[in-house]
Parts: structure tokens; sequence; C-alpha cells
């Protein structure tokens, strides 16, 4: 599956700006190609709800909504798919319970992590962070545009299609 990642949009319920999730996702349904959900702090039955309030909103307007971490928030909201960190399940694992439909995003924070990852696998790889941010905690050490360059490189030397890499 060709996916367009630009613009890839995160939505927080920690940080909405006093928004509510379907709200946001009004906003984003335009312009965004892919809105990613990601709670660190929700319980499971309400990271569901949201899931489905915002799978709502999205669908109609054609717009894939993935999970972060959680396959099975995804599968219980009905999502399109999710995005796995190296601590989260294995891209393996998350195929064979979501299906070969789903998307599948993987981090990728080393070179290590890119010369391991199956990318016959996953529909795309994010890369980073690239900068510090204050937007997740505990991130990792930023590995800045050189060690962009060096996982991109990789992940390219790979054979992967480069419209699957996101920053």
């Amino acid at each position: 599956m060709a996916l367009d990642l630009q613009p890839y949009a995160i939505v927080d319920p920690a940080v909405t700006g006093g928004h509510t999730l379907p709200d946001l996702a009004r906003l984003l349904a335009g312009p965004a190609t892919l809105v990613q959900l990601r709670d660190k702090h929700g319980s499971t039955r309400a990271m569901v709800e949201e899931a489905r309030a915002l799978r709502d909103v999205l669908e109609p307007a054609g717009v894939p909504l993935l999970i972060n971490d959680r396959i099975d928030v995804a599968l219980a909201a009905e999502a399109d798919g999710v995005h796995i960190g190296q601590d989260d399940m294995s891209p393996r694992d998350a195929r064979l319970l979501l299906g070969r439909t789903a998307i599948i995003g993987l981090s990728l924070g080393t070179v290590q992590h890119a010369r391991e990852a199956p990318l016959d696998l996953i529909d795309y790889v994010g890369i980073g962070a690239v900068y510090p941010t204050g937007s997740k905690e505990n991130a990792s050490t930023p590995i800045g545009v050189a060690g962009l360059h060096q996982i991109a490189q990789v992940v390219r030397e790979s054979g992967v299609d480069a419209r699957r890499i996101e920053f």
C-alpha cells in the first residue's frame, strides 16, 4: 500500500489545548493524510473510546487512524493500524494479529534498529527523534541530522520505497 505520510498528525489527549479529540480530528481530516492516537496515560477502555470517536470522524474523510503502541486498542477500535516502537510488540506479531491490510509503522532510533527492522512486514518507518522534543516523556536522545541521514541510508539501501520513511 502506498502511504502519503505528509502531513502525519499525532493527537494526544494530554495536549489538546482544551479541544476534544474529535474536534481536532475534524480540523485534521482535510490536511492530514494519517492520524495517530498517542495516549500514554489513559486506561485501555478510555483509549478504545477515544479511538472509536476519532475513527468516526476520520473514516468518512478517508484518513487512516493508527494507534500508538497498542495493538489491542487498534483491534478493539477497528483502527487502520498501529505505530510501534522498539520495546513494543514485534512487527511480526503485530502483523500476525492485525492482518495483511493493516498499516504498521515502526520507530527506528539507531542504525542497528534499521539493520534489524523487518521492512518486509511494515508499511513505513519513523526515524528519530532528530531534535529534542517536549511532546514525549522519556524521549530518546536526539540523533541529529547526521543520525537521521545514516539511518535513512541504511533503510534506503535495503530497497524500501523512500516514501515510506517518516522523520
